[in-house]
């Protein structure tokens, strides 16, 4: 029975730091002041050549209330801006509405129960672990490894939602984590690794 009204033509955004892959969108619709809504689900975001993408995830009605549900993959997303932008629009009128949404990593569904601790690698090196509140972590690569060359180093909470990225500099690399405790999942292409913040 709450939500977000887009008031005088506007739309609704939420502004996410995602990272490629497949992601599940789920959305709620309640109508407050009993009138019919043709809306838009729209994704805007820039990819790697530096265009501004705009993907209609999809067209609906709602009159009382409802609830959307899209699967979707991102796969040219632009590393150095990797902002994506949820966007509820109308396609007619009035104003659009929405009472609420969850995003759920689909890749993170699947591979979370494979993390691998890499700190026993000979290519990639995470420490400490666990780490204190506020306080940085090295996460050492082989600077032999083409793999590990010319990539980013990203920091995610375990529902898939970025918290940090970076590129890598070299051998060893300084990532500041001001996060709250929790458990958090570092990144790395293909390659995943746990890492707890006390």
């Amino acid at each position: 029975s709450s939500g977000w009204w887009a008031y005088g033509g506007k739309t609704i955004d939420y502004k996410l730091a995602l990272s490629e892959g497949e992601y599940r969108l789920t959305a709620g619709f309640q109508e407050w002041w009993d009138t019919g809504r043709d809306m838009r689900i729209s994704l805007l975001y820039q990819n790697k050549a530096g265009n501004n993408i705009n993907k209609t995830l999809g067209d609906f009605y709602n009159r009382t209330e409802s609830t959307q549900d899209y699967s979707f993959v991102i796969n040219d997303l632009n590393p150095e801006n990797f902002y994506v932008t949820i966007q509820i629009a109308k396609t007619g009128n009035p104003d659009p509405v929405i009472s609420w949404f969850s995003l759920t990593s689909l890749d993170m569904q699947t591979s979370i129960d494979k993390i691998v601790v890499l700190n026993h690698t000979n290519t990639l090196k995470i420490y400490p672990n666990p780490v204190e509140q506020s306080h940085a972590i090295w996460i050492e690569v082989d600077a032999n490894n083409e793999w590990l060359r010319d990539t980013y180093i990203v920091v995610k909470y375990v529902s898939g939602q970025i918290v940090k990225q970076q590129k890598t500099t070299g051998k060893r690399n300084l990532v500041d984590l001001q996060v709250p405790s929790g458990i958090y999942i570092i990144h790395l292409k293909d390659k995943y690794a746990k890492i707890i913040v006390k």
